[in-house]
């Protein structure tokens, strides 16, 4: 409807097909001799996982512009992967460990170096906010490499598996390896390495009671009052640095990341607190990061952009410009065929024992394997100390009970 000349004069313009307002696809014009296409509008769709802005986004076509939505990522329990599914996660996962070698994002290894150094991010607020936005970087490296704006990261309720957690279907050759002493040679990470030393476990399967039940867990969390309680009592007290000590080796230290269980573990750790959100939803107490600051290890961000609240059915994220909506199917139900322990036992005592984080300043950077057997025989030590308590605990018929709240 309006023109300039291309070089002076009376500019000339005759269409050849439909009129702009009436074609809704192309039309062809003439411009003095020149025939021109003028692509007026788009078929909706879902942009390409290229970790850009509008990464795996869809889109809807208005007026012939692109209009986005939010990427849908809905994480599924374990148990509800089938083998194909969980072969597709573990090709790319495999991909991403074999990536040249860069700054983060660039390869897996990039994500375990910056979880070492991750210290603020731990036993503080922003323990829930960073590792959210961790485990959301990751996920987006893994769709690249897929080519699957649908692949997402499983999680683990080992919670439903309290009693027998050891004989889990996340124990065999076909998801992440033989649970046994030493390096880890079947499985998604067979044969991994980190440096010059193998990436390694060494399970206390004598521990397995000191885990709560979801049915208690659950419970828990959803009378959590704020968000500095909700954090404390996911981080601390129900079962988070205790899975990490149960297995051990690398995953009982901020190296944990080298092991791909951590993956697996800590989105079970953000569907805890996905749970205290949507059971709260509304409230605004549940956008909150109690004393929060910023996120050193990812330019300073601000923790609360990782927190969000859970509107109609997921959290957009981050919460100020939001381009994935994060949410978790719900976990079938199973029953464990043992409970082992009481469903409290789990509390405050064995976290005297697993301070498993802190570990990193005498762990995370040695390759000295004295060092490392020094190490192991003072967290026997410990353990031991844990066994001999839940057997007091037992004798005396009483459970700890959770408080949310360091002593």
């Amino acid at each position: 409807k309006r023109c300039a000349p291309l070089s002076g004069g009376t500019p000339h313009v005759q269409f050849l097909g439909e009129s702009f307002e009436d074609s809704p696809t192309v039309s062809t014009m003439r411009i003095g001799t020149a025939v021109l296409g003028v692509v007026l509008s788009c078929e909706p769709g879902v942009h390409p996982a290229d970790g850009g802005d509008f990464h795996c986004r869809p889109f809807q076509c208005v007026n012939g512009e692109k209009q986005f939505g939010l990427q849908q990522r809905v994480r599924r329990e374990i148990h509800e992967f089938n083998d194909p599914d969980f072969g597709q996660f573990r090709d790319a996962v495999r991909a991403f460990k074999e990536r040249p070698s860069g700054e983060y994002p660039a390869n897996y290894d990039s994500f375990a170096h910056h979880h070492l150094h991750s210290h603020e991010a731990h036993r503080h607020d922003e323990f829930l906010p960073y590792h959210r936005k961790l485990l959301l970087d990751f996920e987006t490296r893994l769709q690249m490499l897929a080519n699957n704006c649908s692949l997402t990261l499983p999680y683990w309720n080992w919670a439903m598996e309290t009693g027998d957690y050891h004989k889990s279907v996340v124990w065999t050759a076909e998801r992440y390896g033989t649970l046994k002493r030493g390096c880890i040679t079947d499985g998604l990470a067979a044969d991994w390495h980190a440096g010059d030393q193998c990436v390694w476990r060494d399970p206390a399967r004598y521990l397995d009671n000191v885990l709560p039940t979801w049915d208690f867990a659950s419970k828990r969390i959803a009378r959590a009052a704020d968000y500095s309680e909700v954090r404390d009592l996911i981080e601390e007290g129900l079962g988070h640095n205790s899975m990490h000590c149960m297995v051990h080796g690398d995953f009982c230290a901020l190296t944990s990341t080298r092991d791909p269980l951590f993956w697996l573990h800590h989105a079970f750790v953000d569907r805890e607190w996905y749970f205290w959100q949507e059971h709260r939803k509304g409230d605004t107490v549940t956008g909150e990061c109690g004393s929060c600051n910023v996120l050193s290890n990812f330019s300073d961000a601000e923790a609360t952009r990782w927190v969000g609240m859970v509107q109609e059915d997921c959290v957009p994220l981050p919460s100020d410009t939001p381009t994935v909506c994060l949410s978790y199917q719900q976990e079938a139900h199973r029953e464990p065929s043992e409970q082992l322990g009481h469903p409290r036992s789990s509390a405050r005592g064995y976290r005297q024992f697993c301070r498993c984080e802190q570990q990193d300043e005498r762990w995370g950077d040695t390759t000295d394997l004295h060092e490392v057997k020094r190490q192991q025989q003072a967290h026997r030590e410990r353990d031991a100390a844990a066994r001999q308590l839940q057997v007091e605990m037992r004798h005396s018929g009483e459970a700890m009970l959770l408080t949310g709240h360091h002593h």
